[in-house]
C-alpha cells in the first residue's frame, strides 16, 4: 500500500504528531529494552507498517474504505513488551480509529480472554516472539469451550523509511470526542476497572515544541496510565525519549551519572527509594565519585513527583543536597495532572499540591477545606459500560469527585487525606460527614487493597482466632498490608511464609500481607469506649518504628517480608494475582501507579 493514500482520523493528535515528525523528525526514541533507536520518521514508517497488519487482521465488515472502523468502540489489545513496539501499536491502533486496550504481555489466558470478551475486541496484537501464546490460548479455548481471537503479530520489519509523513492525509470526519484509550487501573477486588479517554487526554494541555536537547528518561512499564500519558505527551513535543527497562534506583542513578538526561518523573515512591539508594550506597564512596551522582541528579530540569506526599527527609534531600526541588503534582487516571507546585508560593510543606492548571477548576467541599473536586480538559469520558459508577464519579454540577480531602491557604493547595480510606481522627473531625468512613483500602503502590476482602480470608484459616489488617506506611510503595493475630494455639509457631502460602488460596497474591505479628498471651488489641477496634492505637503499638520513613527499627517481634513478590522463585500464578495492571516478568505484583 502507498503511503500517499494513507488517511489518519481528523484529531489534533495526529496534525501535531504529523507536525512534530516533519520538525523534528531526526529525534530519537533510544529503547535499552531492545537495545534499538529510532528516530521519529522511522517511528511513523513503523506505525504504517503496524497499521497495515492491523487492517489485515480485522474482519472487512468493520472497515470503511479508509482502513478505520466503523463503528464507536471497538477495541483492540494490545499486549506487547513495555519497549518501543508498544509505542508503535498505540499510534497504529488509534491511526485505524480503534481504541487501544494496553495490557500486560505475560497476562494468563483467562485473563486474555476476560479483557477479550469484556472490552469486545476485534483482534489481539502480540510479539511474533511470544511463541507459546497461540498455543496457550487455543488451549484454554478448547478446554473452556470458547472461540478462539484473532490475533495479529507485530511486523518485523522495524526502521524502514519507505513511508514518509508527508503523504499522510487526515480524515475530513471529526473524531474529537472518540473513544481512543480504556486504561486498566487497579480495583480493590477482581478484574481492574478500565477508565475510557479520548484523544484530548494528550491534546488539552499541549504548549508546543519543548527543548531539542532535552532527553526524557521513561522508566515506568507502558501499560500504566502515568508511564504512557507522559511519554505520548513527549513525543507530541519533540523530545528525545529513552526507555529503561528497570527503574530500580542503582541502574537509574548510573543512568544519570552518564549525564544527558534532563527530565525525570516518578512515584513519591520512587523518589524515596532514589533517596535510600544515594544515602545507604552512593554516599558511602569516594567523595570525588559521590560528587559525580550529585552533579549529574543537578542537570535534571524537570523533576516530577505525583501520587503521596513525599516524606520530610526526601523533599529535603532533593531540595538541599541535590539543590533540585522536586515539582509535586496532583493527578489521577480519569482526570490526568490537575495541579503543580511548580507555580505555588514559597510554602516547602510536603503536602503541597500545588495550583491549578490552565483549564482546571477546583472547588472544595467545605470552602477552604473538604473534599477536592474538580473539571479538567483531559477528563475522562467514563468507566467502560458502568454508566452507575461513571455518574456516581461526578457531582450535579457535573465536577468529578477526587475522594482527596484538600485544604487551601491562598492560592495554594494542600493534601490532607483520603475521604474514604484515611482514618486520622483529627481529619475526620474536620470533615464531619466522613467521620463514619474507618479506613477499608490500603493503598500498596498501583494497587488498592480492600481491608474487610483480606480479614474475611484469615477468618477461613483455621488456626486463626482474632485477626487485624491495618496499613503500615513505608514510602517506598506508600504502605505496607500488615496482619495482628492471634492463633487458636497460643504455642503455634507462625510464620509470614505459612501464613501468606495459606492465604493465597482465598485473596490474589498483591493482597497479601507483607508484615505480621503474632499476640502473645495476655495482649489484648486497643478498643474505643463502645468495644470496636481502634485501629489507628493498633498499628502505634503493635507495628511502631523508631527510625522515621523506614521498616527499619520495627519492633522486634514483628516478622517483614519483601515489598513485592518475585513471580519466578514463587511458580504458577492464578488469575488477577498481580491485579491486572501490572506485569508478572518485572518481578513485583505492583508498581507505582501514578497518576500523572
Amino acid at each position: 500500500m502507498e503511503s500517499r493514500n494513507v488517511r489518519f482520523p481528523g484529531h489534533e493528535f495526529f496534525r501535531l504528531l504529523l507536525g512534530t515528525i516533519n520538525l523534528r523528525g531526526h529525534q530519537t526514541i533510544l529503547d535499552s529494552c531492545s537495545k534499538t533507536e529510532h528516530t521519529y520518521s522511522q517511528l511513523l514508517s513503523d506505525v504504517l507498517r503496524c497499521r497495515e497488519r492491523l487492517i489485515a487482521a480485522i474482519p472487512a465488515i468493520y472497515l470503511n474504505q479508509d482502513g478505520h472502523v466503523n463503528e464507536e468502540n471497538l477495541t483492540i489489545c494490545s499486549m506487547l513488551p513495555s519497549d518501543y513496539r508498544a509505542l508503535v501499536a498505540f499510534f497504529a491502533i488509534t491511526s485505524i480509529g480503534a481504541v487501544a486496550l494496553p495490557i500486560v504481555s505475560d497476562s494468563l489466558p483467562e485473563e486474555i480472554l476476560h479483557f477479550h470478551e469484556r472490552f469486545h475486541a476485534l483482534c489481539i496484537l502480540h510479539a511474533k516472539e511470544d511463541v507459546n501464546l497461540e498455543d496457550k490460548l487455543e488451549k484454554y479455548c478448547i478446554d473452556t469451550g470458547k472461540p478462539v481471537p484473532k490475533r495479529a503479530s507485530f511486523p518485523d520489519m522495524i526502521g524502514a523509511t519507505s513511508h514518509l509523513h508527508h503523504d499522510i492525509t487526515l480524515s475530513t470526519a471529526s473524531a474529537s470526542e472518540r473513544a481512543a484509550l480504556i486504561l486498566l487501573s487497579s480495583g480493590t477486588t477482581g478484574p481492574p476497572k478500565a477508565i475510557v479517554h479520548s484523544l484530548k487526554l494528550f491534546t488539552s494541555n499541549f504548549t508546543g515544541l519543548g527543548s531539542d536537547d532535552a532527553i526524557c528518561l521513561s522508566h515506568r512499564p507502558l501499560n500504566l496510565p502515568s508511564a504512557l500519558t507522559n511519554v505520548m505527551r513527549n513525543i507530541l513535543r519533540g523530545a528525545p525519549i529513552e526507555l529503561l527497562s528497570n527503574s530500580s534506583p542503582g541502574p537509574i542513578w548510573e543512568r544519570l551519572r552518564q549525564s544527558g538526561v534532563t527530565n525525570l518523573t516518578g512515584s513519591s515512591s520512587f523518589w524515596f527509594t532514589l533517596t535510600e539508594y544515594f544515602e545507604q550506597i552512593i554516599a558511602s564512596l569516594p567523595q570525588e565519585e559521590m560528587q559525580a551522582y550529585l552533579e549529574a541528579a543537578r542537570n535534571l530540569k524537570v523533576a516530577i513527583t505525583s501520587g503521596a506526599s513525599l516524606v520530610p527527609r526526601v523533599e529535603n534531600f532533593w531540595r538541599n543536597v541535590v539543590r533540585r526541588p522536586l515539582i509535586q503534582v496532583w493527578g489521577s487516571t480519569e482526570s490526568s495532572i490537575a495541579l503543580s507546585s511548580l507555580a505555588a508560593g514559597e510554602d516547602t510543606a510536603t503536602n503541597l499540591i500545588g495550583r491549578p492548571l490552565p483549564g482546571v477548576t477546583v472547588r472544595l467541599s467545605k470552602g477552604d477545606f473538604g473534599e477536592m473536586l474538580i473539571k479538567t480538559p483531559t477528563m475522562f469520558q467514563g468507566y467502560w459500560e458502568n454508566d452507575a459508577a461513571t455518574r456516581d464519579a461526578f457531582d450535579e454540577s457535573g465536577f468529578y469527585r477526587t475522594g482527596d480531602i484538600v485544604s487551601r491557604r491562598g492560592d495554594d493547595y494542600f493534601i490532607e487525606g483520603r475521604a474514604k480510606t484515611d482514618s486520622k481522627c483529627c481529619l475526620l473531625r474536620r470533615v464531619g460527614s466522613y467521620a463514619k468512613k474507618r479506613s477499608e483500602v490500603i493503598r500498596v503502590s498501583g494497587s488498592k487493597v480492600p481491608i474487610p476482602a483480606v480479614e474475611r480470608a484469615l477468618f477461613r484459616l483455621e488456626y486463626v482466632f482474632e485477626a487485624f489488617v491495618v496499613a503500615v506506611a513505608d514510602p517506598a510503595v506508600v504502605s505496607r498490608v500488615a496482619v495482628l493475630i492471634r492463633a487458636r494455639n497460643p504455642q503455634m509457631q507462625l510464620d509470614l511464609e505459612t501464613l501468606r502460602e495459606d492465604l493465597s488460596a482465598h485473596v490474589p497474591a498483591f493482597m497479601l500481607p507483607s508484615i505480621i505479628r503474632v499476640l502473645r498471651e495476655g495482649e489484648e488489641v486497643p478498643r474505643t469506649a463502645s468495644g470496636k477496634v481502634n485501629r489507628a492505637k493498633l498499628a502505634e503499638s503493635f507495628f511502631p518504628r523508631s527510625v522515621e520513613s523506614s521498616m527499619r527499627g520495627m519492633y522486634e517481634n514483628v516478622e517483614i517480608g519483601p515489598a513485592t513478590i518475585d513471580w519466578k522463585s514463587r511458580g504458577p500464578r492464578k488469575m488477577w494475582d498481580t491485579g491486572g495492571v501490572v506485569s508478572s516478568s518485572s518481578g513485583q505484583t505492583t508498581t507505582a501507579n501514578a497518576a500523572t
